[in-house]
């Protein structure tokens, strides 16, 4: 019962301080905190299939927030090192696959069909439905938290694609291997785990069967 009151909260407040961000920085790292939260949900559920979205959506986060701080590195390369949204404006047009990679995270973080985060969210759902004390909060506060994510991934978007007359360059710095491997990889493992979650779903079963 704690672990899931405290997951709703901060689903919730974790998103409202991100919200509130002019740093792109620490609205990915308020939104984190927002995403822990849909874990102690999840396990606060209380059956299998909570513990299952929970596990699933550990492995969403570790692929989707590394590649969002990644990028936003990328963004403040390319600004003279700032990082609050009105001096990193077009930033997503100087630094093209930092901006792809954003648009992908925003994409996920959202849960927009075809990303990881899409079937971390329905887990979530599917869990709450089996799950009738909670059912109702589950799906309220998921809803509540799902707009939230879009009313400040997408409005970053923009600000990172606005039309500032920049060149559109693919990576400032071509030789940075380690940048450019870590967005490729990232980008595809999100679909790749948005598509084909149902062996990864049966493989977290089996596993939480084996511990009982």
């Amino acid at each position: 019962n704690v672990l899931f009151i405290l997951g709703l909260l901060a689903m919730v407040m974790g998103s409202m301080n991100a919200l509130k961000e002019k740093d792109i920085k620490r609205m990915v790292a308020y939104s984190s905190v927002a995403q822990i939260g849909y874990i102690y949900m999840g396990i606060g559920i209380g059956n299998t299939l909570g513990m299952i979205a929970a596990c699933f959506h550990i492995i969403s986060h570790a692929i989707t927030k590394p590649m969002l701080f990644s990028a936003a590195g990328g963004f403040m390369e390319v600004s003279n090192g700032y990082k609050k949204f009105s001096e990193i404006r077009g930033a997503g047009r100087r630094n093209l696959l930092a901006g792809i990679a954003f648009v992908v995270g925003t994409l996920s973080m959202i849960g927009i069909p075809l990303t990881a985060g899409f079937v971390s969210k329905l887990c979530f759902a599917n869990a709450a439905l089996t799950a009738s004390s909670r059912t109702i909060p589950t799906l309220l506060v998921l809803s509540i938290s799902t707009l939230l994510n879009a009313l400040y991934y997408i409005p970053a978007m923009m600000n990172l694609f606005a039309n500032t007359n920049d060149k559109l360059t693919l990576v400032p710095d071509k030789k940075d291997y380690a940048f450019i491997i870590s967005m490729v990889v990232f980008i595809i493992l999100n679909f790749v785990v948005g598509l084909n979650y149902t062996n990864l779903t049966a493989l977290i079963a089996q596993g939480l069967s084996v511990l009982g």
